[in-house]
């Protein structure tokens, strides 16, 4: 009989669409895979409060959600029974305290689904969304081992940098039009 001494590894997968997994050996020694929540949640919430966002968040995600996260708020969001739960919200919340708190609650929530399932071993995040660095800094500021970092994004293609472009362009004009 052979003992398997190997290092535990947990894969932490995170797709930009789709459904987001953590698959790892746990502390008994059992194989498993869990749901976890993923990118659409931070994604949909961007898209309904602050569309704007999306630009800024593609050019320096974890710059954006650190400059979210200075600001004071009484906005607290989570994941509850698997419906998505914002609370403190008013007429004066700002779109940023949103999706500062949807950030702050994704990242414990992906931690707390981690550490309710005893993975043993380090995380590994394979992801092409660009907030996984950022992801795993904050999962490792949660207390999560995180082995390294993230699976660098796939180089896009000319018709994908030619769709972002036009993304881009409309989401200004949305901007200024609101101005």
């Amino acid at each position: 009989m052979d003992i398997d001494t190997a290092p535990s590894v947990t894969v932490l997968t995170l797709p930009t669409d789709g459904p987001s997994t953590a698959a790892g050996r746990t502390a008994s020694g059992a194989e498993q895979t869990v749901p976890v929540p993923g990118w659409g949640v931070l994604d949909s919430m961007v898209e309904r409060f602050a569309p704007e966002a999306a630009i800024a968040l593609a050019a320096d995600f974890a710059g954006t959600v650190s400059a979210w996260s200075t600001a004071p708020s009484r906005v607290v969001y989570t994941v509850a029974g698997g419906r998505d739960v914002l609370v403190g919200l008013s007429y004066q919340t700002a779109p940023t305290e949103i999706l500062a708190a949807v950030w702050t609650g994704l990242s414990v929530a992906i931690a707390r689904t981690l550490r309710d399932n005893m993975f043993e071993g380090a995380i590994v995040v394979d992801s092409d969304h660009p907030g996984a660095d950022a992801l795993v800094e904050r999962l490792a500021d949660l207390g999560i081992p995180v082995a390294g970092g993230s699976r660098a994004p796939e180089e896009s293609s000319e018709v994908g940098t030619e769709i972002d472009d036009v993304v881009r362009v409309v989401a200004l004009t949305a901007r200024e039009s609101v101005r």
